[in-house]
């Protein structure tokens, strides 16, 4: 056991999350990679038994494998990892514990996924969701798939669960120069599959019901079915940090209406910059928020109506930007999730 020095990072893509763990893994540990492409299908026999000799070939050196989502590729590595002795943690983020056919998202929606899903859910070590809700949610929300989380897909699953929070760079979200913020702006982040899921649609029809107002959605450039184009929203497609930075700072309140939603990073960036946040009922969202903000308790245009007239006529709004900003610093910290992720990697023998 002594020779095991070695981590086994499997993710199936970059981004800026991943990468912040596995940041944090080469901190402590010599770290070996292996992130594929696992959207074609007819590669998936290949790529497991490509995993299978890597964790073979790999085992006597490996202290614990890490993964990020659940999915094809968390299978072959947690069942090796359970018959091998070698300790399998998996990072669930939110579509791995979610299933809504009506907005075509979650991974569990998809028969084989969940299957596999649940093989490799039982056979780590231990599953690390990034908040509570992704363990058990019941979103009234919505009108369809409201009982959602692992607790509901996998009824009888004993495997050990910790939740730690994803954190922030605190550093990268502070302001760089003097913005104007307009106090009638609004903002959205999503990209162009998620339209409907981050309520898409609501934005766009509310944008009649306020036409002094404006509205900025950032990831896409908007939605390919015309007829969902309805109102006045400003789509501005992907855009760098700063750019995205620079957006929330010139707005005055933030959306995030998911019908689904693991966390909420864009949300959490978007009140460090002083937006006040206008959420659904939904997650881990209303916890985030706190007094902050707004939320809206059903996916209904007249709910969001009443909860953005009211947010317009508040007369706190320093008040919430201010508490905003410091709910985020006070629970989100990238060094928190840092210091707990390794504090509990290094119980792994």
């Amino acid at each position: 056991m002594a020779t095991r020095k070695e981590v086994l990072f499997i993710a199936p893509f970059h981004n800026a999350f991943i990468r912040s763990d596995l940041e944090t893994l080469q901190s402590v540990y010599s770290v070996r990679q292996s992130v594929r492409n696992w959207k074609v299908k007819a590669l998936i026999p290949w790529r497991w038994l490509e995993q299978f000799f890597l964790v073979l070939s790999r085992a006597r050196k490996t202290r614990f494998i890490f993964i990020e989502f659940g999915g094809f590729w968390s299978m072959v590595p947690a069942y090796l990892g359970a018959l091998l002795n070698i300790p399998v943690y998996i990072v669930l983020h939110g579509t791995d514990a979610a299933s809504l056919p009506h907005y075509k998202y979650g991974s569990l929606r998809k028969k084989w996924i969940r299957r596999i899903c649940g093989i490799s859910y039982r056979k780590a070590t231990c599953l690390l969701p990034v908040s509570n809700s992704l363990i058990y949610a019941e979103n009234n929300y919505n009108e369809f798939d409201q009982l959602q989380g692992l607790n509901h897909f996998y009824p009888n699953l004993k495997t050990p669960i910790r939740v730690i929070a994803n954190g922030l760079d605190f550093s990268k979200w502070e302001s760089d120069q003097d913005y104007h913020r307009n106090p009638n702006r609004f903002t959205a982040v999503f990209n162009d599959s998620q339209f409907l899921l981050k309520g898409g649609d609501l934005i766009e029809q509310l944008t009649l019901e306020f036409p002094n107002c404006e509205f900025v959605v950032i990831g896409t450039e908007g939605p390919k079915n015309l007829e969902w184009r309805m109102g006045r929203v400003k789509y501005l497609g992907r855009l760098s940090q700063a750019e995205l930075k620079a957006e929330f700072y010139q707005s005055s309140f933030h959306f995030q209406l998911s019908r689904f939603e693991g966390f909420g990073l864009s949300l959490c960036e978007a009140m460090l910059c002083g937006c006040v946040p206008i959420v659904s009922s939904v997650n881990i969202l209303p916890e985030i928020v706190a007094e902050s903000g707004f939320v809206v308790e059903r996916a209904l245009l007249s709910n969001l109506k009443e909860q953005v007239k009211t947010a317009l006529e508040s007369t706190d709004i320093e008040r919430r930007r201010k508490e905003a900003r410091s709910l985020i610093r006070d629970r989100y910290a990238a060094d928190l999730r840092k210091q707990q992720l390794l504090a509990l990697l290094s119980e792994a023998k």
